[in-house]
């Protein structure tokens, strides 16, 4: 939750020093991260608790 924090305070902040593009790609890798999290999540949860 902090990392989701960190990303959402950076991308709010408006600034131009690293173009204009560059928030797209944070937001997609953060989402990538996230994806990421749930699919962990659901194996263990399988795995562990359900087998």
């Amino acid at each position: 939750m902090i990392y989701l924090l960190v990303i959402t305070l950076l991308v709010s902040r408006p600034t131009t020093e690293m173009g204009p593009g560059w928030t797209y790609n944070v937001v997609e890798i953060t989402g990538l991260y996230w994806h990421f999290v749930d699919l962990v999540w659901i194996m263990v949860f399988t795995f562990i608790y359900l087998l």
